[in-house]
């Protein structure tokens, strides 16, 4: 509004004016000075924007600020909110629609297809639509991915399946301290955060370590670490599909949850969404007030998250149903902006180059806990299709196990995947931190 009335001002012929109305005139040139005050004092229209409005009583500046970036265009918050939501947007089509997409998987491509547009100029490596994304979207889609959790009425294929989760979770723990020492001095200054990060994604999927590094403070090194964690991630997934199984039964056996030719897809009405919505964003704010009241403002998210699952487990509890169906697929949302989010500050393709030794890494990880997990599953006489899904949901988080359990043809194992899925994201970002400050300096 202030920018309109001063660009109205400016067509104001002001040598007219002066032989006719040197009063108003006067008055005119002082509301002119206050409006520019008031414009150079908001820090959303500085001197430059003033200056773009070509006021007769202020000298023309050249801002070269602009020019010593590489932004050429949509360097403006609206123009970010657009690449950024097409970034999303378009590699959740592309894993629902194309090969490569689904080998990939979404938050890979909106990943990438960030960075490309990085390098191509057209997204910034710093704005402040980066840290909307970091400060809210990224702790509201981990509220959001454990609402849905479930634990009442826990029959045969739900308890193995989170007893073979919890293995799996101590088999991520000793996978990374064993990767820690082998090559823990390769991962740089950082390495510690990083492989708490590591450790945090294993055990829920990629909300935790996107929620641990920013627990963490861990700014260098996002893109490539992520990246990494992705790409070993689709071929563990991809290496887990296609490990032979006999069949025992279970995965054919009844389930409350409709069979389905293909993962479940978003059915919630808008009532439902906006209680998701609303409910996250509660749970966010308790969990950030009660950090700030125990003097621990870093582990903001971390409590958000447990105070959310506990509640939410209550209600679901209470209801027989849960009332929040959808919570995780607006959080799948909300993290593919914050995985483009990651590619554009990366700024270019040498981040994600230098993720060898993070890949080296991951696959000490992956094969320890592939070992422990598998060890423990024939050690007491699992059945093969509880405890691969239940090492998928540590990889890979729930949606992934679900999305196994119908390619698979084993519709007992989508609600257990569900339970140590929502558990993982649960549990996930504190089990990360505590391994990061195991491994970190004194």
């Amino acid at each position: 509004m202030h920018v309109q009335v001063a660009r109205n001002l400016c067509f104001v012929p002001t040598l007219s004016l002066k032989s006719a109305f040197r009063g108003p005139l006067s008055r005119l040139r002082r509301a002119t000075y206050e409006l520019r005050f008031c414009l150079n004092s908001c820090p959303n229209y500085g001197v430059s924007c003033f200056t773009r409005l070509n006021f007769a009583t202020q000298p023309k500046l050249r801002d070269h600020s602009v020019a010593a970036g590489p932004t050429l265009v949509f360097n403006g918050d609206i123009g970010t909110w657009s690449l950024l939501a097409a970034c999303a947007s378009l590699a959740q089509i592309a894993e629902q629609r194309t090969p490569l997409g689904k080998n990939l998987s979404a938050s890979v491509l909106a990943l990438l297809a960030a960075l490309c547009l990085a390098c191509l100029g057209l997204l910034p490596s710093q704005a402040p639509a980066y840290e909307v994304v970091t400060s809210v979207f990224l702790p509201l889609a981990s509220v959001l991915f454990v609402l849905e959790i479930q634990f009442g009425r826990l029959g045969g294929p739900e308890v193995v399946t989170l007893a073979s989760f919890s293995v799996g979770v101590v088999g991520t723990i000793l996978g990374t301290i064993v990767a820690w020492l082998l090559l823990g001095p390769k991962l740089g200054q950082e390495g510690w955060k990083l492989a708490g990060a590591l450790c945090a994604t294993y055990i829920g999927g990629s909300v935790n370590f996107a929620a641990t590094a920013q627990v963490l403070g861990m700014r260098s090194g996002v893109a490539p670490a992520m990246a990494a964690d992705n790409i070993a991630m689709a071929a563990y997934l991809a290496a887990l599909s296609a490990v032979p199984v006999k069949p025992s039964g279970w995965g054919n056996g009844s389930t409350a949850e409709p069979k389905r030719e293909g993962p479940p897809r978003l059915t919630s009405s808008w009532r439902r969404l906006s209680l998701c919505v609303g409910f996250g964003m509660a749970m966010l704010a308790a969990g950030t007030a009660l950090a700030e009241v125990l003097g621990l403002p870093t582990l903001g998210i971390a409590l958000s998250t447990l105070l959310a699952s506990l509640a939410s487990g209550s209600i679901n509890a209470r209801a027989g149903q849960t009332p929040f169906k959808g919570a995780q697929q607006i959080g799948g949302v909300l993290l593919l902006f914050f995985f483009a989010t990651v590619g554009a500050e990366a700024g270019s393709l040498e981040s994600i180059a230098r993720s060898g030794w993070v890949l080296a890494f991951v696959a000490v990880q992956l094969i320890v806990h592939l070992g422990i997990i598998i060890g423990a599953g024939r050690a007491f006489r699992w059945p093969m299709e509880a405890v691969l899904t239940a090492s998928n949901a540590n990889i890979g988080g729930s949606g992934t196990a679900v999305a196994m359990a119908f390619e698979r043809g084993w519709p007992a194992m989508v609600r257990p995947a569900l339970l140590a899925g929502s558990a993982g994201y649960a549990i996930g970002t504190i089990v990360g931190l505590v391994m990061a400050h195991v491994l970190g300096p004194n």
